[in-house]
């Protein structure tokens, strides 16, 4: 009972920490595309696409 107790709790703990993981992949992918957008627009110089994607990698 104690085994199957902890391997849910194990279970949950991964769940929770991939959802997330991929909350964050996804709000990077979003930031990557309007970032691209506006580069394309003219919005920005390659300059700061080049830093602003830099920055998104990083996670700042």
């Amino acid at each position: 009972m104690t085994i199957l107790l902890i391997a849910v709790i194990v279970l949950l703990g991964y769940l929770v920490k991939s959802r997330r993981d991929g909350n964050k992949s996804r709000a990077q992918a979003s930031a990557e595309t309007i970032l691209s957008e506006r580069y394309a627009r003219g919005e920005i110089s390659r300059e700061d696409s080049v830093q602003m994607r830099k920055d998104i990698e990083e996670g700042v």
